[in-house]
């Protein structure tokens, strides 16, 4: 569930801000051809479509053409260097483990504390809260998921686990970020 919950806050994280750039070079087009349709369809963000692969491809040509249009830049700025190489990708994924880590110990001195009769701090239950229903929630999508391609439900959660831990060693071998999260299956 670690690396699951980490790598999936990598893809919403590309996702969110290749959509969010998609939207905002179509609202501030540039002249000439513009890097949009080599990523995305021409209503990407509003019923649309968004390469997540490509789109790290081809992310400093994004975030040149993006220019300075206020957040949208700045997230992707970040996102750039986030996934300027293999390194920093794998960095930046090392990061999200050790949250995982840092949010699990409180979430169980938490759940110690409720059923010991503890003190608690409202942030700490605020923060916990949103943790374990994110854990929750994507449990329960997992199972729904596997239930609806009529597999096992045992054995799509160890070939859910098996790719996960596939892109974690792609990107820890030095793949960029875009071959390791979006490979095929025939790879």
């Amino acid at each position: 569930m670690r690396l699951s919950w980490a790598l999936g806050r990598v893809r919403n994280n590309v996702a969110n801000t290749a959509f969010a750039a998609a939207i905002e070079l179509q609202r501030h087009p540039q002249d000439g051809a513009s890097v949009l349709s080599e990523f995305a369809d021409e209503s990407a963000g509003f019923g649309g479509t968004v390469n997540l692969k490509r789109f790290l491809e081809l992310i400093d040509q994004v975030t040149e053409e993006m220019g300075d249009v206020g957040d949208v830049s700045e997230r992707l700025r970040r996102l750039a260097d986030r996934v300027r190489s293999p390194g920093t990708a794998a960095a930046w994924l090392q990061e999200l483990l050790e949250r995982f880590d840092r949010l699990e110990g409180r979430r169980r001195r938490t759940r110690n504390a409720l059923v010991h009769g503890g003190p608690l701090a409202q942030g700490t239950v605020d923060t916990i809260v949103e943790f374990s229903e994110s854990l929750a929630v994507n449990a329960l999508a997992a199972s729904i998921e596997g239930r609806l391609a009529g597999r096992d439900i045992i054995d799509h959660f160890l070939e859910r686990r098996s790719r996960v831990e596939n892109s974690e060693r792609r990107l820890r071998n030095g793949e960029p970020l875009s071959e390791a999260l979006f490979w095929a299956d025939d790879d």
